[in-house]
C-alpha cells in the first residue's frame, strides 16, 4: 500500500489511513523494534501530511496543491521511511530465519512435564530452515493450453480495460492571470450563435469564472458564473448557480449571437494558483470557432489539435470540418 501512496498518480493523504492500521496490525502480530519504528515514523509523517491540508484548506483558504517546503520535506521523509520499511520487513522475516541456520545449537526448553527417569534426554532440535509461507500442496506444471486460455483471458480483457482508457497527448501550457489582469477577452470575428466553451483544467480542478457576451465589445450581457469540475479531461464551462448548487445545461441557451466573450477569473480563486491551459468554443452545431485575436491568448490556443469530442457532442462536430482544425 505505501508503494501505491507514494507512486501513483494524484494519491491524496487520506490513503495511507489503511497502511497505518495494516503495520499496526504486523507489530502486533509480530513485535519487533523494526515494526514498532516503522508504525512510529509513517505515523508522525503522515500526521504532518495530513495536518497541512487541514491547515492550508481550512485555515489559509487555500489550495492544496503539492506548493511549499513542507510539502516537500513531507516527501522525501515519507520515502525515506519506505526505505526503512522494506529494511524492517526484510530484517524480520529473513534474516531471522538465516540466524535459525547460521546461529549453531539452540538452548534447550524444558520438557512441559517432569522427567522420571534422569537417564533420559531431550532430543537436540533439527536445525532445518523452515519457511514462513508453506504451500499446501505442489502445483502441476502449466501445460501449452493452460497459457492459450492465461493469455486469451488476458487479451479478451485487454480489449475492454484499455478502450479509451486515455489520450497520448494532453495541453501542457497554461494561461494565469498576470500583473492584476484576470480577464480574457476573445473576438470571434463576427456574431455567432455560441453554444459551449470547454477548457483542460490539467491537475487543477473546480475552476470558477464569470462568463459575459458582447456585440460591440463594450457593453456586455451576463450570462453568469460558470464552473469546470474535472481534472486531465476536457471540461464544459457550464453555468452554476453557487447559491442551489445547481449547474446549467450543456448549451448556454443565449437569446442572440454574439462576438465577443469575456470570461473573468472568480475573485475567491483569483490566486497564483489559478490556471487554464486550453480553451476550445463550439457554435450550437458543434463546429469549431477560433478566435481572431487567438494570438492575444497563444498558451490557450496554441493545442487545439489535443481536443477530442465529448460524449455529449452532436455529431456533426469532426465530420467535414475535422480538416479544418485551427
Amino acid at each position: 500500500m505505501p508503494i501505491c501512496f507514494l507512486f501513483s498518480v494524484r494519491m491524496h493523504e487520506r490513503y495511507l489511513f489503511p497502511a497505518l492500521v495494516l503495520m499496526l496490525a504486523a507489530f502486533l502480530v509480530k513485535p519487533t523494534k523494526q515494526l514498532f519504528f516503522t508504525y512510529v515514523g509513517f505515523s508522525a509523517i503522515h500526521f504532518l501530511n495530513v495536518g497541512h491540508v487541514l491547515w492550508a484548506y481550512v485555515e489559509e483558504n487555500e489550495n492544496t496543491a503539492p506548493n511549499g517546503p513542507l510539502i516537500g520535506i513531507t516527501a522525501v521523509l515519507t520515502i525515506l521511511m519506505f526505505a526503512y520499511l522494506i529494511y524492517a520487513s526484510f530484517s524480520v522475516s529473513v534474516m531471522e530465519d538465516l540466524k535459525e541456520v547460521s546461529g549453531g545449537k539452540k538452548k534447550r526448553n524444558p520438557l512441559p512435564y517432569p522427567v522420571k527417569n534422569p537417564k533420559v534426554k531431550e532430543k537436540e532440535p533439527e536445525e532445518v530452515y523452515k519457511q514462513h509461507i508453506h504451500a499446501t500442496r505442489r502445483m502441476p506444471k502449466f501445460t501449452k493450453w493452460d497459457y492459450i486460455v492465461l493469455f486469451g483471458i488476458l487479451v479478451l480483457y485487454s480489449v475492454f480495460a484499455f478502450r479509451d482508457l486515455g489520450d497520448t497527448k494532453a495541453p501542457e501550457t497554461y494561461w494565469q492571470p498576470e500583473n492584476g489582469n484576470s480577464e480574457i477577452v476573445l473576438d470571434l470575428g463576427k456574431a455567432k450563435d455560441i453554444g459551449m466553451i470547454y477548457t483542460f483544467l490539467g491537475a487543477k480542478e473546480d475552476r470558477m469564472m464569470t462568463l459575459e457576451m458582447s456585440e460591440d465589445g463594450k457593453n456586455y450581457d451576463m450570462v453568469g458564473t460558470v464552473r469546470a469540475t474535472s481534472v486531465f479531461c476536457w471540461d464544459a464551462l457550464k453555468t452554476w448557480d453557487k447559491e442551489s448548487q445547481e449547474e446549467g445545461a450543456d448549451d448556454y441557451n443565449l437569446a442572440k449571437d454574439y462576438r465577443y466573450i469575456r470570461l473573468s477569473v472568480d475573485e475567491e480563486q483569483l490566486s497564483d494558483t489559478f490556471m487554464l491551459n486550453e480553451l476550445v468554443i463550439l457554435d450550437k452545431d458543434g463546429n469549431w470557432m477560433k478566435p481572431v485575436n487567438a494570438s492575444e491568448y497563444k498558451n490557450l490556443f496554441d493545442e487545439q489539435d489535443c481536443f477530442e469530442p465529448q460524449s455529449d457532442l452532436p455529431e456533426t462536430v469532426w465530420k467535414a470540418e475535422k480538416l479544418e482544425k485551427p
